[in-house]
């Protein structure tokens, strides 16, 4: 079974998606990890996808990326999950996820993993372009206030400004990107409610017998 969390940073999708999957006993997979991946890849290899086009994406093409039991992020085995979200890395992942070539690598990637697993997969357009046929989708959205204390609260000891200044950078690339509402997708508007809250809104919503959709990776 695939069920899909749209939004954009600070509305708590992956906080959610992690409870979601183990309430459930599935994987739980992010977008962003993969784009965040890529970019950490390319940051410490020095590759450009825009002044060395083939020779980069021959490179990520030969990549892995996957989770362990404890759903830490693996690069080609190796656990980059503390790496991959540094500041660099999160600036630089929104503006390399509008890249098409790095999207259909991206999408490929995901779907290997979704063909594998149960997933609960968290993204800004993981509804649409990755899963668009998944068994469950949901789309949340906050206020910019409660987006700022959340991304404080996951990032603690940045300063608000700090944080403030890269939430606008982050949507600034997602929004000019493809980022759409999902068709289908249950909404749910999350500023005025705790996090568990939303949590048992979306659980009582999805139906863990329901008959699977299959996902194949060259869709």
């Amino acid at each position: 079974m695939v069920i899909t969390i749209d939004g954009l940073s600070g509305n708590g999708k992956t906080t959610l998606a992690d409870m979601i999957a183990k309430s459930l006993g599935y994987k739980r997979m992010s977008a962003g990890d993969f784009f965040r991946c890529i970019t950490y890849e390319m940051i410490t290899k020095g590759l450009n996808i825009e002044t060395n086009r083939d020779v980069t994406l021959d490179h990520l093409n030969t990549l892995d990326i996957s989770y362990d039991d404890n759903n830490r992020v693996l690069l080609n085995g190796v656990d980059v999950t503390d790496s991959i979200r540094d500041k660099e890395v999160s600036v630089n992942s929104s503006k390399i996820a509008n890249n098409k070539d790095i999207q259909s690598i991206v999408t490929l990637l995901q779907r290997h993993f979704m063909e594998k697993n149960n997933v609960v997969i968290d993204g800004r357009d993981v509804g649409t372009r990755v899963a668009p046929d998944a068994d469950y989708k949901f789309y949340i959205y906050a206020n910019k206030e409660t987006r700022i204390q959340r991304l404080m609260e996951e990032k603690p000891g940045i300063d608000r400004v700090e944080i403030e200044k890269e939430l606008e950078t982050r949507d600034l690339y997602d929004l000019r990107g493809n980022f759409v509402r999902p068709m289908g997708a249950f909404e749910i508007e999350t500023s005025n409610k705790t996090l568990e809250q939303v949590y048992q809104e979306m659980i009582s919503m999805i139906d863990p017998n329901k008959q699977e959709t299959v996902i194949e990776a060259n869709d």
